[in-house]
This record gives C-alpha cells, structure tokens and sequence, in this order.
C-alpha cells in the first residue's frame, strides 16, 4: 500500500517531555566489536553494565553525570513527578570520554544486589537515567532506558526452576466421571487472591493424567491454575489426535462453566477464562493443536471461552500425524518442547505418514514461535512417571540427561513462556530471543545444552527480506531484490530429507532436515565454504517507505548433519554479518557475541537440522561505525571463512527480517509545508483536546495512527472520513504524533496543541 503521513504534533503536557532521550543503555561488555551488548535481562548474581556511545551523545563528553537505576515507571507517572530516587540511596557518577564505548563502559555498583521477585511474577523492572544536569530529576536533555508504558530499562530475574512464592499448592482430584476427571493445582491461599490464568494439560497415548505432578506443581506456586485431565486417546493413531483435541476442549469447557460446584466454588471468581493456556505430551500435544484448529475453523464451540482466549499452544514431543487442515496453530503464540534422543516423536527420516517429525507442525505457526530442542532428553523424560514407563529414550545417544534435568529445563522456560504471554510481563522474551549459551536459565546444569528458534507473528512490524518462500531463483530474494553470492553448492531448498536416510551421499540436499511434511512446504537456502577460502552470501535490502524505523536484524541458522565440512569443524560455528547503507557506509559485526550456531546432536540414526536464531540490534553495528545509517540499509552480506571465524561449514539459512521491538514504531519526519499547498488545510480540533479530536479539510477515507514521542503506535483509526471524531480519552497527559495517511506523493507537518 503506497502512503504518505502528514505529521501533526499532539501536546498535553510539558515541553520537557519532548527533550528527553529515551536509548538502551543496560549491557554487558563483549571482547569484539561491536564491544557491548544491550539486554534486558539479568539474573539474581549478575553485574548489570552501562554502556555509552560517545558518538552518538558527544554532548556527553568530559561531562560529570549522575546515574540512577530507579524502580521502573512509566513515562506519565515520570512526568507527573520527575524527582528522582536511586534503588541504592545514591546515584553513581560518571565522566563520559572521547574516544569510543570500549572506554565508556561502566559497572553499575550494587547492581548484583538488586531484588528480583516481587510478589508471584517473574522478575523485577528497573529503569537507568543519566541525570545529566544533576539536578536528581528527569528534565530536559537527561537520557533515559525504559521510556516505555509496558517494558522496563532492564529486569533482574530469579532462578525459574526453584518453586514459586505461593510454595503452598493444592494438588486435588476431581471425579468428572471418565473423561471429565481431573486433578487441579492452585494455590492454597486462591480465595485470597484475584482472576488467575488457566492452563490446561493434555497427555499422551499409554500415559495417564498423574504423570505431570512436576508442572502442575510448579506453575501452581506462581499463581496459576492448572488442569491435567483425563485424556481420549483411545488405541493410539490420528484418530487419537481427534479425541484427544476434543477432551482437552470439554475439560476446559466444563472446568469454567462448573466453577461453582467443583471443590465447594473454591474457584469462582478466580478464573481468568480470557488468559487460557493448551499444553500437551506426544498424542496430547498433537491433540491441543486439534483442539484450536477445531475452534478456528468452527469445528467446535465453546460455551465458556472464545479461541481468542487461548494465548498460548505449547506441545512436548507431539506426535504429527495430521495434515495442516486437521493441526494449524495458526496466528496464536506457540512454543515446541523437541527431546534430541526421542526414539517415539522423533526427528528422525521416517515414512510420509508416520506420526514423527513433529518440527512439521512447528512451521506451520504463523503467530510468535518458540522452539526448545533439549539434547539428551528421551520421550518419557518430559513426563514425571517413574521406571515402568521410561522407555523412548535412545540409549546410545550422547549426554543423557535423565528426568530430573529434563524438568528442570521444562519449569525453566515454561514460567517465562507463560509469564510472557497469559501475564504479557515483557520479562519472559529474552527467554526465547537470546541464544542459548550466550543466556539461559541459572537453574538448568552446565552438562545440558538447548537449540533454540524464535520467530515473531506475520503480522508483526517487521520487513521479511527473504523467506525463500517465493522466487525460488537462486538470483532473487522473496522480496524481490537481488541475491548475490561466492559460495560453493548453494540450493533452494524445500526442508524435507527425501531418502529416509540421514546418511550424507552427496546427493540429497536437504539432508537432515525434517520440517517439511504433509504438503508442507518450508523453504531455506543451504550452501557450504572450503577451508582457506573466504566467501559471501548478500542480499539487497528492500526501499524503505519513510516512515519505518526497524530495531533489529533476524535470520535462523543451522548447520548441516553430517555433511564433510560439519564434520571437519566438529564444533560450533561462526561467521561476520555486514551491512552497508545507500551511501557506501558499512560495518560488520560476529554472530559469536551472540553465541554459536550449534554441531547437530549427534544421536544414533538421527542427526536432525536444528536451528538457531540469531536476533542482532542494528544499532550494534553504529558502535562499530557511527556514520552508518541503519535506518536507509542497501545490503545485508553474511561473510564466511574470515579470520577467527569457522574455516569451514555447511549452513542453511532461513527467515532474514528486519523487525520493530515489538510494536509498529513510526519515525518523525519534516517536509516543505508550502509545496503541498493544496491539503495545508487540513485540520484538527479543538486545540486544545481532552477526549475527542476532528480531522477537517480531507477528502475520502483515511488512516490515522497515533503514537507516543518515540514513535510507538498507541491507537489506529481505520476507515476514517472527514470531520468524524476520534476517540482519545484513553490518553493521558503526554505528548503525541498523529499521523494521517494519503499517499506515497503528499506528505505536510503541522503543529497544534491538544
């Protein structure tokens, strides 16, 4: 869609709003360019570091600073009371130099110190301010981390695996009569306590609803209520997907719609029917999938609850036996549970209609997608039974790592898993978006090691360079641009192994890869580099419309099983990415600051693909090189063989997208008022405004957009006419953009004051 915005500035508070700059300043230092690395999350132990660009903020330089980590805000209740407090009685003083962040970096003092649970949620917000003028409250000119309504500077995060603060939790049994039975764990103090999320869990053929006591448990005791039933799985098969999808939706039906007659009404008036939760175990974890499809595609109808309600999909080692008409998570958020030495749901090469390959319903989600592939992690591992049913582990894969590790990997990520998405508590992602050993739950053992995938929703703000999805010519990338190359043995590949075998013979390109399945159709890049020969993949970037502001660059990565070259490395991989603007500007920086792209898990008969994404902020490439416009990007280059970095490799690449933080951000921009006379009419009243606004002097339907100082969208208005009222009372006292779309010829600034 062509557009254009005509920028008009809304006023309701102080003018100092406008002044301050809001910027990542939390970190931690990185021994290669681009030197420091901006995160939100730290855990209980961990130092917190500031970062500043001298080049960005030269302003700064030889300046005494005061520096406070305050409990975290939002930007009206900072602007209603600017005075600033340290969370350690004092601020820190610094003095910015001159010369690059290497020598900018500081140690936050007392940051190790800082709480990091209050209350039953995960993790505690801290905002940084650099009080520049020292006058110990945010004005004019001060820089502030975490200028946000939702998300915080920086979190401090406790151990995910240790029991919640509602330690106190019910396990009790409910008689439903067969498939209704349940047993149900909730806090014991739940009549004190307000609406808790609902979670429901589904479990496999050959297991039974005692089996996942760990769970259940465990999310109990941080303020959830979680339902592990009875489950239809019948004799197994895709027929036991169907009668599994429907018993998890009659008990989550029933157990709302019975809240006054299930345990004396204990539970009325603590469900929160509207953040529900499916999880699942093998034909469970099929089936909960079934379940939404049936909801989606009006299959089945909930007396209680809407499919708008369930905020989350998460199966363990489902089995995939359905096609995507029967099993589509669709644009809800999912995460996958994959266990590498599974000899039941396993990855391996197996028949077309076979219930393995569950990765295959994986691609499918079109919603924000997790993934945790736990090496060493059998089928059965992932439940708590005990010895009579722990089978479906492959004994001769490497690094086993029992039940007991398995769970605590699961609790790990399942509290921030649902804590991002039942509770929207921002605390959660970095969970799913950072690389595995480069972040990782304190609790899991160092002898365990993860791949993991995140991929944002379709509808996400963001720009997808190349999917592989259309314009399947080597030469051009599925938006169109221009794909050059220096590689050896590159192919376009659908992600399907077509010999059964994992086996590398030279002639199967898509070897090791099971994503593909059932009609699926995912598709990736593969190629490889010899030792000693340094080489290049690149993409033209797409013209960016003018009023975008992308964040950060994603791709995902794997290397190749059992390729020659993966075997040669033998180890975990890396290589430079590098971007270059319009105006010949570059910089490079290394996925290793990110973390390694892992060797395959190296399990008997298997050997699957697992990819990793790499999520890398484009402002990490100005620290390198300020004059570099990340904002008007020509090229993204991946360079191989390069000098530190793996000599030799096999790698597939997938999914390369610039995207937002999390939200549509829409940039400020100023063009000639007087050339655009012929709409400089254009109106909005009454000046000043308190709970509606008019747009006067337009001709046809509209787009208006609304954000907040920094560009974040806060409301949309679609189909809009001239002189019709718009709705702001929902805005606090602040200052915002509005933004009127047109079209891509005509684009008019005007100031007002609302």
């Amino acid at each position: 869609m062509k557009y254009v915005c005509i920028l008009i500035f809304i006023f309701l508070a102080s003018k100092a709003d406008a002044q301050i700059i809001n910027t990542p300043l939390a970190g931690k230092p990185l021994e290669d360019i681009p030197w420091f690395y901006y995160i939100n999350n730290f855990q209980t132990n961990d130092t917190v570091y500031l970062g500043v660009d001298p080049f960005r903020f030269p302003n700064l330089i030889n300046q005494n600073i005061s520096v406070f980590i305050i409990e975290s805000k939002t930007p009206d209740s900072l602007v209603l009371n600017p005075f600033l407090e340290d969370v350690r009685g004092n601020p820190q003083q610094i003095t910015v130099s001159e010369t690059s962040i290497q020598d900018n970096i500081f140690i936050l003092n007392q940051s190790s110190e800082l709480q990091d649970q209050n209350g039953f949620s995960l993790g505690i917000g801290y905002d940084i301010i650099l009080d520049v003028d020292n006058n110990n409250t945010l004005s004019p000119g001060d820089i502030i981390d975490g200028w946000d309504n939702t998300t915080a500077g920086f979190y401090k995060v406790h151990n995910t695996a240790e029991p919640g603060p509602l330690e106190a939790v019910v396990n009790n049994y409910y008689d439903g009569n067969a498939w209704l039975n349940k047993r149900i764990y909730y806090p014991q103090n739940i009549g004190s306590l307000e609406e808790l999320p609902l979670i429901i869990v589904s479990h496999g053929w050959t297991y039974d609803y005692f089996m996942y006591d760990y769970i259940g448990e465990h999310l109990a005791s941080y303020g959830y209520i979680v339902i592990i039933h009875a489950n239809d799985v019948g004799s197994g098969g895709p027929a036991a997907t169907h009668s599994a999808s429907l018993t998890t939706l009659n008990n989550t039906d029933h157990f709302i719609g019975a809240q006054s007659n299930i345990f004396n009404g204990i539970f009325e008036g603590h469900i929160d029917h509207n953040k529900i939760a499916f999880l699942g175990h093998s034909t469970g974890g099929e089936g909960i999938v079934r379940a939404f499809t049936r909801v989606m595609n009006n299959e089945y109808f909930p007396d209680n609850f809407e499919l708008e309600d369930i905020k989350v999909l998460c199966p363990f080692a489902p089995t995939a036996w359905l096609t995507k008409q029967h099993v589509d998570p669709g644009t809800t958020n999912f995460h996958l549970f994959s266990a590498g030495a599974d000899t039941d749901c396993s990855l391996f090469a197996a028949p077309e209609g076979g219930w393995q390959q569950s990765f295959s319903v994986f691609e499918r989600s079109k919603g924000n997608r997790q993934l945790t592939y736990i090496h060493g992690a059998g089928h059965t591992d992932l439940n708590g039974c005990g010895p009579e049913c722990n089978q479906w582990v492959d004994p001769l894969a490497p690094g086993l790592i029992g039940k007991e590790n398995t769970h605590l990997v699961v609790k790990s990520y399942l509290l921030p898993l649902m804590e991002l998405y039942l509770n929207e508590n921002p605390a959660g992602k970095e969970y799913f978006t950072r690389m595995y050993d480069e972040f990782h739950p304190m609790g899991i053992p160092d002898s365990v090691f993860l791949a993991k995938e995140f991929k944002l929703k379709e509808d996400s703000y963001k720009l997808v360079i190349d999917d592989y999805q259309t314009n399947y010519s080597l030469g051009e990338s599925s938006s169109g641009t221009s794909v050059s190359y220096n590689v050896d043995n590159i192919f376009e590949i659908e992600m399907r192994d077509n010999d059964q075998s994992f086996n590398w013979t030279g002639n199967q390109q898509s070897n090791g890869f099971t994503r593909s399945k059932l009609g699926d159709d995912p598709r990736s890049v593969i190629f490889d580099w010899q030792e000693n020969e340094p080489c290049y993949y690149s993409i033209e970037v797409p013209v960016f419309l003018d009023s975008v502001r992308y964040e950060y660059l994603s791709f995902r990565v794997c290397q190749g099983t059992r390729h020659p070259n993966t075997d040669l490395l033998d180890n975990g991989l890396s290589f430079l990415v590098y971007l270059e603007d319009n105006e010949g500007n570059f910089a490079s920086v290394s996925t290793k600051n990110y973390g390694l792209i892992n060797q395959p898990y190296q399990r008997s008969g298997g050997w699957a693909n697992e990819f990793e994404t790499i999520i890398i902020r484009l402002s990490d490439f100005s620290l390198f090189y300020p004059d570099l416009n990340v904002y008007d990007l020509s090229t993204i280059r991946f360079i191989f063989g390069t000098y530190d970095h793996s000599e030799t490799g096999r790698l597939a690449i997938d999914d390369i997208e610039l995207i937002g933080e999390s939200e549509t951000f829409l940039v400020p921009f100023t063009t000639d008022i007087n050339s655009r006379s012929h709409i400089s009419q254009v109106m909005v009243y009454p000046n000043p405004a308190t709970e509606t606004i008019a747009i006067q002097g337009l001709k046809g339907e509209i787009k208006i957009y609304i954000s907040s100082h920094h560009g974040k969208v806060i409301k949309v208005f679609h189909h809009i006419n001239r002189n019709t009222n718009l709705d702001i009372s929902d805005l606090n006292p602040g200052i915002y953009y509005l933004y009127i779309i047109l079209n891509k010829d005509y684009q008019v600034e005007k100031i007002i004051k609302l």
